[in-house]
């Protein structure tokens, strides 16, 4: 996965568009629908196209071996980063961490999954996979996995070893763009620490649209690099037919390599779920890309590894006692150390009374602004403890931005 260039240079990433169009020519498997920036429409059943907006590369296959090295003369330019870390106070106002990473991460930088559910995102060295059974592997038909194709997961974010034989693969009968894998062993026997993730039990609608959702796999990266796990975190911008539709508005997204990789999303229920998997996007890799529903086909995977069982109360893992407040809903760590997810009626914020992120039965004291916090023109607002804070972007010869990790933030 890549990242848009930033500063002086690309930030580093997922996806990025630097360098990608002199590269497309021997990359593009199968031309689509144009990718699109803004609003979405279905020229095509299953293809975003744009409506009016700037056009973007045709959309691809996001897999087909590793892709080509960089052809740019003389490489890539130095990774971007933040300045040092400001001081905590000055002229400009209040004052947030800044993170250095901002896009493609090693580590998901929305969804709170514990180091065994990062695991279970794999490759196929050319197309990506996750874990969802002991035996049961998810990905893209149009990986053409057969079996004998070797599925590798592991600690590591680099070149996984730990290797596992695919002996039956079923395919998607009424022709999506969706293969489960057997494997020809227990991945757990091997690898106790890897935690599959499930596939989601709730049907997505229209309320589902806007979430985040953390995008995994082992596709290149802006610097051209590639078989190493990374994330990116981006809205669902739509859902249609049998896909979910994100668009990293030119900043992030899924690549060459990603296809058959999940997209996740925290659950109702608190639960760390996959909802589809990476089908295809746009050539830079940085605006739309649409991912294979797998609500729709639940009974084609149960049919082959069993009933998907609802889990217990998932721990609490990084969420503390104070919590957050997370598309809607309040997430804190309760009782027995058993994570909390309350779907709030009315607002989501600072509860005085419980010390923490609550739903809310009166006013918000933050009148709406999450920790994460908005940009309001040049200055940054968030919530910090039920107190608004604020920084004047525009004093220190700035500009608002949303990070990914921190929300909205000078840079």
């Amino acid at each position: 996965m890549r990242a848009r260039p930033s500063g002086s240079g690309p930030a580093r990433g997922l996806l990025s568009a630097y360098g990608v169009r002199a590269r497309l020519a021997t990359v593009l498997l199968l031309a689509l629908a144009p990718g699109c920036v803004g609003e979405l429409s279905l020229d095509v059943p299953g293809r975003p196209t744009d409506a009016g907006a700037r056009p973007g590369p045709p959309s691809v296959y996001l897999d087909g071996g590793p892709p080509p090295g960089p052809s740019d003369a003389g490489g890539l330019p130095p990774v971007g980063h933040d300045a040092a870390p400001p001081p905590t106070r000055d002229e400009c106002g209040d004052l947030r961490t800044v993170s250095t990473v901002h896009f493609g991460t090693p580590q998901p930088t929305h969804l709170p999954m514990r180091p065994g559910q990062i695991y279970a995102v794999g490759s196929f060295n050319g197309c990506s996979g996750l874990v969802v059974g002991d035996r049961w592997v998810l990905s893209a038909t149009h990986c053409n996995q057969r079996p004998g194709t070797r599925f590798c997961v592991d600690r590591q974010a680099r070149n996984p070893q730990i290797c596992f034989t695919v002996a039956n693969v079923y395919r998607e009968p009424s022709g999506s763009d969706l293969t489960l894998l057997q494997l020809s062993e227990s991945v757990t026997a091997r690898f106790p620490e890897l935690e599959p993730v499930l596939p989601i039990t709730d049907d997505l609608d229209a309320s589902w649209v806007g979430r985040m959702t953390e995008a995994g796999g082992f596709g290149q990266q802006e610097s051209g690099g590639f078989n190493e796990r990374e994330f990116t975190a981006n809205p669902i911008s739509q859902l249609s037919r049998d896909r979910v539709v994100v668009d990293g508005r030119g900043r992030s997204g899924v690549c060459y390599g990603d296809s058959g990789g999940p997209i996740m999303v925290v659950a109702d229920d608190g639960s760390i779920r996959t909802i589809g998997v990476v089908s295809d996007g746009d050539g830079t890799c940085t605006y739309v890309a649409t991912f294979t529903r797998v609500d729709l086909y639940r009974a084609f995977i149960e049919r082959h590894m069993g009933p998907i069982a609802p889990p217990g109360p998932p721990p609490c893992g990084d969420v503390t006692r104070e919590g957050a407040c997370v598309d809607g809903s309040a997430r804190f760590c309760g009782p027995e150390d058993h994570l909390v997810v309350e779907r709030c009626a009315g607002s989501c914020g600072w509860d005085f009374g419980a010390n923490g992120f609550r739903c809310l039965s009166g006013p918000d004291p933050c009148g709406g602004l999450s920790p994460r916090g908005q940009c309001d023109g040049d200055t940054a607002r968030w919530c910090e403890r039920g107190a608004p804070r604020a920084r004047d972007c525009g004093a220190c010869r700035q500009r608002c931005a949303t990070s990914a990790t921190v929300g909205a933030t000078c840079e």
